[in-house]
């Protein structure tokens, strides 16, 4: 598949069968365009009324507009104040579909509330961030306490250009992710020859990015929009397999705002690698104690115990021994390739700080944090699971 001919809204269509034995698709349908066009989009739902789901903020800048084109008369707006979702399931039998704009805990309310319903969703992205949206499960609070849950998709989302171009931070953490993903492709491809099955996925991703990045100057929105979905498609299809994505995902758990999360995660990974892959050996502690890595990445991190031990492979001494080996040879090589992206994030950060991205400070124990348990969430092949199994991951 080749995604130098495609529009923003042809990418609702693609899908391929990959080398890894997966059919992957794009999840849901994509328009990007203007509030003027929005009037048509309800049409997917059936007779009856429509619930509108905001956060505060989205309310008070776009509701008067969002409610302008709609034609619907019956239609409820409910205000989602920190993800609390309990009252919903209190409203009216004969709501037929929803609408959603917010932030990630008002996608996730409003995903859980269709999925439970199972009535169509349609989404508005309110920026460039499109966390909540696409992530395989939510999180969301009732009376009887927070919920996990696997949600269904929005059926739609819909993107305002205008909306896209005001959102500073979000342009600016849209450029840094998608720098982030020639990061992902480099660890993608060191997990390959680690053992991991290929993946075309990355490839294709950074096809696409590429594809998108050379549109023209008045598409600009529109490139930067389309590489971001790019991502959001890989990283459902594949999973978080970036150390980069990883410690961002982390520190945004933790209540970090988007574009700090990924300038520190991407900035520090690039370092952290630098110093292990200048390091001629591997010699560190004969014995990695499992068991307590285990249960401290329980105890910062949102999974459990369970959860972390079925991502987790503990190699033999044969096996380990081998995987050095493999390390060792190919150590100048991706030393040089992160040489190269280390001048590329340069250029990057120039081009977030113009886009109104500032150099943001950060906590340091969020950051230690999020990389001491790196190599547990990370893939077993990934370069932080291989230097834990060899003993020395000293963070």
């Amino acid at each position: 598949m080749d995604f130098s001919e495609l529009g923003i809204n042809d990418l609702s269509g693609i899908g391929y069968q990959c080398g890894c034995g997966k059919h992957h698709s794009f999840p849901c349908r994509i328009l990007l365009s203007y509030f003027s066009a929005f009037a048509a989009v309800p049409d997917i739902f059936p007779a009856g009324r429509i619930l509108f789901l905001w956060n505060g903020e989205c309310m008070l800048r776009y509701g008067e507009r969002l409610r302008s084109v709609t034609e619907r008369k019956q239609c409820v707006h409910v205000v989602v104040n920190s993800g609390d979702g309990g009252n919903l399931f209190a409203l009216y039998d004969d709501i037929v579909g929803a609408i959603v704009m917010g932030d990630k805990e008002t996608y996730s309310v409003a995903r859980a509330y269709a999925t439970l319903r199972r009535i169509p969703l349609i989404a508005v992205a309110s920026g460039m961030n499109l966390d909540g949206i696409f992530n395989p499960s939510v999180r969301f609070r009732t009376a009887a306490g927070e919920l996990k849950l696997h949600a269904a998709l929005p059926d739609v989302l819909f993107a305002d250009r205008n909306v896209l171009r005001t959102d500073e931070s979000g342009t600016a953490a849209a450029f840094l992710r998608i720098f982030a993903t020639r990061l992902d492709v480099l660890d993608t491809e060191f997990q390959s020859e680690m053992g991991r099955k290929p993946c075309e996925n990355m490839q294709k991703l950074h096809s696409g990015i590429a594809a998108y990045k050379r549109k023209e100057e008045e598409e600009y929105i529109d490139g930067l929009f389309g590489a971001v979905l790019c991502a959001v498609f890989c990283e459902r299809e594949q999973g978080r397999c970036g150390s980069a994505e990883i410690v961002a995902s982390l520190m945004m758990e933790k209540g970090m705002e988007e574009y700090p999360a990924r300038y520190w995660s991407t900035k520090t990974v690039l370092a952290v690698y630098r110093a292990y892959l200048e390091r001629k050996s591997v010699c560190g502690y004969p014995i990695t104690d499992y068991a307590a890595r285990v249960r401290r990445a329980a105890t910062l991190t949102p999974y459990s115990e369970r959860e972390i031990l079925q991502k987790m492979r503990i190699p033999t001494a044969t096996q380990q021994r081998a995987r050095e080996d493999k390390y060792l040879a190919m150590q100048d090589r991706y030393l040089s390739r992160l040489q190269v992206l280390e001048s590329e994030f340069a250029e990057a950060e120039k081009m977030a700080y113009r886009l109104g991205g500032e150099v943001p400070y950060i906590a340091p124990d969020a950051l230690r944090m999020a990389f001491s348990v790196l190599p547990e969430l990370a893939p077993h092949t990934a370069l932080p699971a291989v230097l834990r199994d060899a003993g020395c991951w000293l963070l």
